[in-house]
């Protein structure tokens, strides 16, 4: 997200890099469970991202 799509949507910016930063595809990066939140899970649904 842009950073006007984080402030728009009242989420913080932590100006670290980004996969985009690295060129890495999303296909390629997995998440364990461990540590994932629900409101992580949440948040990503919010924007139309099936986790």
């Amino acid at each position: 997200m842009s950073k006007e799509e984080l402030e728009a949507n009242n989420y913080t910016r932590y100006n670290t890099s980004t996969m985009q930063d690295y060129d890495i595809d999303a296909e390629c990066v997995g998440v364990d469970a461990v540590g994932v939140g629900v409101a992580t899970i949440n948040a990503f649904s919010d924007l139309g991202i099936t986790v």
